[in-house]
């Protein structure tokens, strides 16, 4: 029994290695890029929008206000918080700098970096819909200072879904919940400076809640009666830094 157990945990921590080291990112941006419902079009459809506000604070449905991204950090889907600000850059063409900081349990960390967009998808007539929709990838890469053993940096993809309301981006909800996956999510990755640890790390304004939930992170999630299209957080993680989290009200604590 002892071997067994043994033997077991060596195929765990193997298995647990493997899925922090996958490329979540490209997986994620294959994913998107194969949609048969939007076509890949030429970046210079949106290079005249500015992201700078869309992606530093959004609305949801109800017209509340959101400004920080929750997430998931790591094998146990501990909660990571984070508050962006993005500035677009006048010299170069679809590429934003990006400062903020990030919220690991008790560990507060400034981060600056960067986004490129990378992709441009749309949609001319979605549901109806009497403007183009867009979906948008950008690569980002975010720094942290480096002066403290533990730091590392964030890269990945993010992906928004939009559309142009006379020149201000607008993010597109639907009331069946289609696409609500491509809202403001961040895929990807942190890598630390001084050794080889690497841990996934997926974050969005929408974690959990109606229509909301995260790429690859359906173990993290828990339905009520066989309704799927809610999702809340498991009691199992609610301890990795969830204890807090209302997916009723998608409630933003300060910090």
């Amino acid at each position: 029994m002892q071997k067994i157990l043994i033997v077991y945990m060596v195929f765990f921590n193997l298995f647990m290695v493997y899925t922090q080291t996958t490329d979540l990112a490209q997986q994620w941006k294959d994913s998107v890029l194969s949609t048969e419902y939007f076509d890949i079009v030429e970046n210079k459809e949106i290079a005249h929008l500015d992201f700078s506000e869309f992606v530093s604070t959004t609305t949801n449905k109800n017209n509340t206000a959101l400004s920080a991204y929750t997430g998931v950090f790591g094998p146990n889907y501990r909660r990571i918080d984070f508050r962006l600000t993005a500035i677009k850059k006048e010299n170069i063409l679809n590429e934003y700098i990006v400062e903020g900081k990030s919220k690991l349990g008790n560990n507060i960390r400034p981060i600056k970096g960067k986004m490129t967009l990378n992709t441009v998808l749309m949609n001319k007539n979605l549901f109806g819909m009497s403007v183009p929709v867009y979906v948008c990838l950008f690569d980002y890469e975010f720094l942290e200072p480096g002066d403290k053993a533990g730091d590392g940096k964030f890269e990945g993809i993010f992906t928004a879904i939009f559309y142009n309301d006379k020149g201000k981006i607008k993010s597109f909800h639907s009331e069946s919940g289609d696409f609500s996956e491509y809202r403001n999510v961040f895929v990807g990755q942190w890598k630390r400076y001084d050794s080889d640890t690497i841990r996934n790390c997926i974050f969005s304004f929408y974690p959990a809640g109606m229509f909301n939930s995260l790429p690859y992170c359906n173990e993290l999630y828990s339905y009520e009666d066989g309704f799927t299209d809610f999702t809340y957080i498991k009691e199992k993680y609610r301890d990795f830094g969830w204890q807090d989290y209302n997916e009723e009200s998608n409630h933003k604590f300060s910090w």
